[in-house]
């Protein structure tokens, strides 16, 4: 019997971790471009409960038995160590169904959405971009500073399956009461089953509650008595319900009557407008008319009483009464209306999420009763439109999440003044049009992000992103605009990296020229076709720019000219044919990637490096300062790797595809002796006077006026050896002209002429 049920708890802990792998693993990639479907908790927990009903099925001692006496599994560090226990262990008793384990809260998954959370608040404060190719990441640095494992190193975490037939009260009436952390999980499938939450006062020590159900929400958790010892809840896929004998705020306030920010386009809209106005002034006839209609409809506001009763008849949940609630995860709940008293008295509340719900609207004041949130989310839903009024009061926010909803314009009536925030995502929105003045109350704001599939997003001249001083990332995935000036990206003085994707015909002259702390620049997919030469004037801090994946057949000289600091440029797959002379001359250059470009080689190209044209970025190298007695990281910083590699060499055109090195050594005949002359001119120390290069350059305009004209259309075996020959006459006029210009020969020269007039002198003296 005490075997059968140590195996039952060993596979059951084993088979429970092995569930929070897929379920970290598949429902919280929530950073990349396409999020994935909620996962089948349902099929994964009936695989769990068939192993247990197994191994219980097997053992006749066991049959009837409501509860079964266990111990809880001994943490990981005494397990592993072979010597005695190092923390003591209670027995406890834990019903069947149920596992009961000692577990870190780190590995709990409501933690790993908090770590989640944090580290994107985190990045924008520092600077420093969140991981987003993996949520779960087992690496310790991420708790580093953390030292709540001094204080309580283990939970107390029970996780039980829920089937349609069973007594949940009963089940969580046998649970120890000092468990710290409970998980259900409901397996049910065509039947609906209710659970209250009042079952669960009697765990007064809790402080974590997940609660999920399967894709047809079939578990409904009725909120009818508040935890207020609760910290951490997350709710997925299961109906949130209300009741009537919830208490309720008496003594309140509407959220109305203290809230009197008013933007100035509503002050506008009060306003009557002739067209003779409206078209002298720099505002939108149809913009203002859309205005106006948005914010009658959004304006109106129902009685409260009227507003009670629906309330009441909707079964609305409320979470009055959780005041030590801190992090708060409705997902794929169903929950399409909100409420303003639905979050009311939530003080403590940081973190929420409202993902997967299908919200069309947020109704005004919704989010306004948790005063001290720091992290919202609404993405995955429906929400259409934005009025300010809808997040106002959330003045401590620093992350907003707005992805994949559909919004298709940003207006000076969409957002309330935000002066903490940020981040904010508008991924997977089909915005088209930014609106003058939308960002005024977002003037701390550091991260930005935009693109839609579906609709490009237009940019036209009117400062879209003005004063948005503090911006230092801005990504448009989709944006469409003939000619990017310079007043689009005007004011933001402290952008950092920017990334375009879409269609822009021209960069005009300076259009960066206000990002002077611009360090990376991607212009990648774009459709450019043509760019000024004064294009990045005044991006003196620019470090990588990537052009790739463009339509830019021409390199004007001097492009680069004010980037002292340019490490990386990408120009593969253009249509690019030659390059200036003075490319390979920035003294920073560490990657030149010019692959997938017609390239018409000559012997112009010697001055090419394969060390820079053949480079690829591999991930930095972090080197660290620790702490000598604790080993904390103090301090660290990444260096730059780069790796040869032979596939990005550039080919030529013109010589069936091979590579320009190839092609220089082997078949353009350049010779050894003249590209040693190249790198020696171009690498001299001791420069030529003015005189000299004025008479070096009519010598050789001289030379081109008598050289023979090169005809393309007669024999090209002729042609080249012609060609042949005139190069090495020049090589020879410019050997001889170097051989003039030298000190021994000048000195030889003198010494000549000295002997030659001393023999004169004796001649004339014997006469």
């Amino acid at each position: 019997m005490k075997v059968l049920t140590i195996i039952t708890v060993i596979v059951f802990i084993e088979t429970s971790k092995a569930y929070r792998y897929d379920y970290r693993k598949h429902e919280y990639r929530t950073n990349t471009k396409q999020k994935t479907n909620i996962y089948d908790n349902g099929q994964r927990m009936q695989e769990v409960y068939d192993v247990v009903k197994k191994y219980h099925e097997d053992d006749d001692g066991v049959e009837g038995d409501d509860s079964m006496e266990v111990l809880y599994n001994k943490p990981e560090a005494e397990m592993k160590s072979g010597s005695e226990a190092t923390i003591e262990v209670d027995a406890l008793h834990c019903p069947q169904g149920c596992v009961c384990q000692y577990a870190h809260f780190s590995d709990l998954p409501i933690s790993h959405w908090i770590n989640f959370m944090q580290q994107k608040a985190s990045s924008s404060a520092t600077g420093n971009a969140a991981p987003d190719d993996d949520l779960i990441n087992d690496n310790e640095s991420n708790y580093e500073g953390d030292l709540s494992y001094l204080i309580n190193p283990f939970v107390k975490q029970s996780t039980c399956i829920i089937q349609e037939d069973t007594d949940t009260e009963k089940l969580i009436g046998t649970l120890p009461h000092d468990i710290q952390a409970l998980v259900l999980l409901y397996t049910g499938i065509g039947r609906n089953k209710t659970v209250n939450t009042n079952i669960l006062k009697a765990l007064n020590q809790l402080q974590t509650l997940e609660v999920r159900g399967s894709q047809d929400r079939g578990l409904r958790l009725v909120l009818d008595a508040p935890l207020h010892f609760l910290k951490h809840a997350n709710f997925e896929s299961i109906t949130l319900m209300g009741s009537e004998v919830v208490k309720r705020p008496n003594n309140f306030v509407h959220p109305k009557e203290v809230f009197k920010y008013k933007p100035n386009i509503e002050l506008l809209n009060s306003m009557e407008f002739t067209e003779e106005d409206i078209n002298t002034k720099h505002y939108d006839r149809k913009l203002l008319v859309e205005l106006q209609q948005q914010e009658q409809e959004e304006l109106e506001i129902v009685p409260y009483e009227v507003y009670i009763e629906e309330v009441k008849k909707a079964k609305m949940p409320t979470f009055y009464g959780w005041e030590r609630l801190e992090v708060l995860r409705i997902q794929a709940c169903g929950m399409q209306e909100l409420s303003w008293e639905m979050f009311m008295g939530l003080d403590e509340l940081q973190h929420l999420s409202l993902e997967q719900n299908n919200i069309e609207v947020v109704p005004p004041f919704a989010l306004s009763g948790a005063t001290q949130l720091k992290t919202l989310s609404l993405a995955h839903n429906a929400i259409h439109d934005l009025h300010y009024r809808n997040l106002a009061g959330l003045f401590e926010l620093q992350v907003l999440d707005l992805s994949d909803n559909r919004l298709t314009k940003l207006t000076e009536l969409s957002f309330p003044p935000l002066p903490k925030l940020e981040q904010v995502d508008f991924r997977n929105n089909p915005i088209r049009y930014i609106f003058p003045a939308s960002f005024w109350v977002m003037n701390n704001t550091r991260e930005m992000y935009f693109g839609s599939n579906e609709t490009p997003l237009e940019l036209w001249g009117n400062q879209p992103f003005k004063k948005l001083t503090q911006l230092r990332q801005l990504e448009i995935n989709n944006v469409s605009i003939n000619y990017l000036e310079q007043n689009i990206f005007k004011d933001l003085i402290s952008l950092q990296k920017l990334k375009l994707r879409g269609e822009i015909n021209s960069l005009e002259f300076d259009a960066f020229s206000g990002c002077s702390e611009l360090s990376e620049l991607d212009l990648s997919h774009c459709q450019i076709n043509d760019i000024s030469m004064d294009a990045f004037m005044g991006c003196k801090s620019l470090r990588m720019i990537n052009l790739s994946h463009n339509n830019i057949t021409y390199i004007t000289p001097g492009l680069f000219d004010d980037q002292p600091n340019l490490e990386e440029i990408y120009l593969n797959n253009n249509h690019l044919k030659t390059l200036p002379k003075t490319f390979f001359q920035q003294r920073k250059l560490m990657v030149a990637r010019l692959s997938e470009n017609p390239w018409k080689c000559s012997c112009d190209m010697a001055n090419w490096k394969a060390k820079i044209t053949n480079q690829e970025n591999v991930p930095p190298t972090e080197r660290c300062i620790n702490d000598y007695f604790s080993g904390k990281k103090l301090s660290c910083r990444k260096f730059s790797n780069y790796k040869f590699n032979k596939q990005f060499a550039p080919r030529c055109q013109n010589f069936n595809g091979r590579t320009v090195f190839y092609v220089l050594r082997k078949q353009m005949q350049c010779g050894t002796q003249y590209l040693q002359l190249k790198n020696r001119v171009s690498s001299s120390n001791h420069r030529l006077p003015h005189w000299r290069k004025m008479e070096a350059r009519l010598r050789t305009s001289k030379n081109n006026l008598t050289e023979q004209p090169y005809d393309e259309g007669s024999n090209p075996l002729s042609n080249r050896m012609l060609w042949q020959l005139q190069k090495q006459e020049k090589v020879q006029a410019t050997l001889r002209n170097l051989h003039e210009n030298s000190l021994d020969y000048q000195f030889a020269k003198v010494s000549h002429a000295k002997r030659t007039e001393h023999a004169a002198t004796d001649v004339q003296n014997e006469i």
